[in-house]
């Protein structure tokens, strides 16, 4: 659930590379140029400060003027400095309150002010990084006087280089290095080199622009090595009240099989819907996954449609196509189903039992009832699951959602309404909480706070994946905060986690309660 928040997060520690070996020395001009082999990261971002007088993206400026975003902003500062200072001065004590009271007000002009993030890759050494940024004179001094803290700070063990430079039109830089030049030492990324040619005007309507290279960063920062992305390069900009995203993946290999045509379950989306996902071409990928492998089917899905309904709090369903829904029920019932019921035993739930055409667990969570069953449909066979099942309305969907996927190439279309959207997951991954170990979110905290005061701002939320080649995907998003709902969430929770900025992706079981037999010899009931 948080890995999409763990991408963008971990984007900051990258720069975690470019402290580890060399000594400490005086920047010199004199020191060798070394051969750039490519830019692994970079990342331009215009600050809220710009945001604040621009007439586009009203409501993320709307959003980002809330007295809880400046609550939960000032504590997420609050507990990245100390991780920061530490990085920067190179020291393990990362709870070191001087070293940390110098690194806080260099976050503060990071979000607000316009900045470039670089780390790039260099033949046969190392990578660096730099950091520019555009301030007034003042906050030059700030970051002068606390940089040269900063670097005086370091531990003494750890003989990595990082300088600081007053370039020109307004941008100061913080760079890091990991080697030794002699006895003089330079950070040799474009940006050090030139600074005269850092950009001397703002990025007009476009807030964010990045170009990633994510497979050669995860060969340098392992830490990223567990979320796989390929090369992608993302821009945002404010269009109206809103935001428009837009992000290029290019593949390392070309997609497996052609795009089969879209088939929907018609009949079971029922409205009022909240929400509605679709997505195909995935039958390659559900190949390669051992929990569905484990399954026991003949052949992977090539398509999947999610939505959820108004109705109920906890109405959320998942419908695939398949050839033949009989015959791969009987293959869940009897491969799946004893598998499943096998790692029951220390959970809340007793089984899952098989009634005719149905899979539903059952046991203590009598609220809570998981199923899969078959769908018959005008346009084929499905298999549809969910987690609390209703008795379906008579209310068609409007004809107008589906017209959405009249695309050849569409890959991945999601709407929402993100208000609603965010009231049902929460609800959702509260009672899922009981089940598994999902971190639950306190409503007294600022997190919660800040959801509940977002949430009547945020209206629909549109994400469209195209396939524009056999080696490359194209995103378009259409938001009012550049998030959607289960995003949005998952970074209320990072931010409140006890680990922040640490990101932890584990889910599980949680253990059975101590009322119910754990024994390992228990056999699952008929």
């Amino acid at each position: 659930m948080r890995r999409l928040i763990a991408c963008w997060s971990l984007l900051g520690a990258v720069a975690i590379t470019g402290c580890q070996k060399s000594k400490d020395s005086a920047a010199s001009a004199t020191a060798p140029i070394v051969k750039v082999e490519r830019i692994l990261a970079r990342v331009h971002f215009k600050g809220f400060q710009e945001l604040a007088t621009d007439t586009n993206a009203t409501t993320m400026r709307d959003v980002w003027q809330l007295p809880e975003t400046g609550e939960l902003r000032s504590q997420a500062l609050n507990k990245l400095a100390p991780a920061l200072a530490s990085f920067l001065s190179g020291t393990t004590a990362s709870t070191n309150g001087d070293v940390a009271a110098l690194a806080r007000p260099l976050l503060d002009d990071v979000l607000q002010s316009e900045t470039i993030f670089e780390v790039i890759d260099r033949t046969n050494r190392p990578p660096a990084w730099t950091l520019a940024i555009r301030l007034d004179s003042q906050r030059h001094t700030v970051w002068q006087q606390n940089g040269e803290k900063l670097i005086a700070s370091r531990d003494p063990g750890n003989s990595s280089i990082l300088a600081s430079k007053t370039a020109t039109n307004s941008w100061f830089l913080l760079g890091g290095d990991n080697v030794t030049l002699g006895s003089a030492t330079q950070i040799d990324t474009p940006l050090w080199r030139s600074a005269a040619e850092l950009p001397s005007q703002s990025m007009g309507t476009h807030w964010c622009r990045a170009n990633v290279d994510w497979p050669r960063l995860t060969n340098t920062v392992p830490l990223l090595a567990s979320i796989p992305l390929p090369r992608f390069d993302i821009m945002i900009l404010g269009k109206g009240e809103g935001l428009r995203t837009e992000a290029h993946f290019h593949l390392t290999e070309p997609m497996r099989s052609e795009l089969e045509p879209w088939r929907l379950p018609t009949n079971t989306i029922r409205d009022p819907l909240i929400s509605f996902t679709a997505l195909r071409g995935i039958g390659g990928w559900l190949d390669k996954q051992e929990w569905f492998r484990s399954m026991g089917l003949d052949a992977a899905p090539q398509q999947a449609v999610a939505w959820g309904q108004a109705d109920t709090p906890f109405q959320i369903q998942v419908a695939v196509p398949v050839s033949d829904a009989t015959n791969a029920f009987e293959r869940l019932a009897s491969t799946w189903v004893p598998q499943v019921n096998s790692n029951l035993l220390n959970s809340p739930i007793d089984v899952v039992s098989v009634h005719t055409n149905l899979l539903q667990m059952s046991g203590q969570m009598l609220f809570l009832r998981p199923f899969i069953r078959r769908a018959p449909e005008p346009s084929g066979e499905f298999l549809n699951g969910g987690i609390f099942p209703v008795a379906p309305t008579t209310n068609a969907p409007p004809p107008a959602l589906f017209e959405q996927l009249n695309r050849t190439n569409l890959v991945y279309y999601d709407w929402e309404i993100t208000e609603h959207r965010l009231k049902q997951l929460r609800e959702t991954l509260e009672l899922l909480g009981i089940l598994l170990t999902l971190p639950p979110m306190d409503e007294k905290s600022l997190a919660h706070r800040w959801v509940q005061a977002a949430s009547p701002k945020l209206g629909n939320t549109i994400t469209e994946i195209t396939a524009t080649s056999a080696t490359e995907l194209s995103l378009v998003r259409r938001s009012h905060i550049g998030l959607n709902g289960l995003e949005l969430l998952t970074l209320a929770n990072w931010i409140e986690g006890t680990n922040f900025p640490i990101a932890d992706l584990s889910v599980g079981f949680r253990p059975a309660p101590p009322s119910r037999k754990s024994d390992s010899s228990e056999q699952p009931k008929p």
